[in-house]
């Protein structure tokens, strides 16, 4: 195996670990602060209804019932919460190892014969102990969060010299660019419909 290319799998795999740690941080945010938000925006929406009733009891109800069901889904996690913090801090400890070995490589002077083996055999020892604990449940949307606290919070210029990180395609979460597509396909729908049914008519 060459320099580059063990370079190029500490990076992917450093990326991996990460992602992972910031995801568990993401899961851990999300259970503990979420229901707060949700407390705090169900008892404004009560205040706004009783000092404005015009608002419609029915579409009150709606976004409390579909508060109360995102709350409940976020209780499930509640149990053992305090894992996913200890899994996240687990995680970024073993990032900054990959960090340290991808710089020990990097430095190896490419015209001197050195046994990649060493590196390639303390990277496998990294992977070993990453998947030894790793939490495969994740929060809904956590997966989101997790983009963003990855690449924004994180100093990821070393992995960028392999991956070559682009914005679209890696730092967009897969299901969020579903989410865009969908959203721009109904108001094309929409937009085709108002201007069928003629544009006066649809708001006259």
């Amino acid at each position: 195996m060459k320099r580059n290319d063990l370079l190029k799998m500490i990076a992917e795999k450093g990326y991996d670990v990460g992602f992972g740690a910031k995801r568990n941080f993401a899961t851990f945010d999300i259970v503990t602060r979420a229901p707060i938000y949700i407390s705090i925006v169900s008892i404004a929406i009560g205040i706004f209804e009783l000092a404005w009733p015009v608002l419609g009891g029915k579409i009150i109800s709606i976004i409390l019932l579909i508060a109360g069901l995102i709350s409940l889904v976020i209780s499930l996690f509640d149990g053992d919460i305090n894992k996913y913090d200890k899994e996240g801090n687990r995680e970024t400890n073993l990032w900054d190892r990959y960090k340290s070995l991808y710089q020990e490589v990097k430095d190896l002077d490419e015209n001197i014969n050195i046994n990649i083996n060493e590196y390639n055999k303390k990277l496998d020892s990294l992977n070993t102990e990453f998947y030894s604990q790793t939490i495969t449940k994740q929060m809904w949307l956590s997966n989101w969060f997790a983009h963003y606290k990855f690449f924004n919070e994180m100093n990821i210029d070393w992995l960028d010299e392999q991956l070559h990180f682009k914005f679209w395609k890696d730092k967009i979460p897969g299901t969020a660019k579903w989410t865009i597509y969908i959203i721009v396909l109904i108001l094309i729908i929409v937009l085709i419909y108002i201007y069928r049914a003629g544009f006066c008519s649809f708001i006259c």
